[in-house]
């Protein structure tokens, strides 16, 4: 089971696009060349549909973590 939960997505990457309508609503964060992309994420398949649409663009994946009940930094 799969409860919506709120993700950040740390990328090698200045990210300048999103993924696609039907991707969790996604925030995108950049400085000194990479991207931390932040949004909750409903269900495993959008989980998965966001690391596809990076690994399509060649776009490497630092870390994912879920972030439900931890401090968010600025």
């Amino acid at each position: 089971m799969f409860d919506p939960a709120p993700y950040q997505f740390l990328v090698r990457s200045e990210l300048r696009e999103l993924p696609p309508a039907g991707a969790p609503a996604l925030t995108v964060t950049r400085a000194d060349g990479y991207s931390l992309i932040t949004g909750v994420v409903r269900d495993q398949t959008q989980l998965l549909q966001v690391v596809e649409w990076l690994g399509r663009r060649g776009i490497e994946i630092v870390s994912i973590t879920p972030t439900a009940g931890q401090q968010r930094s600025p």
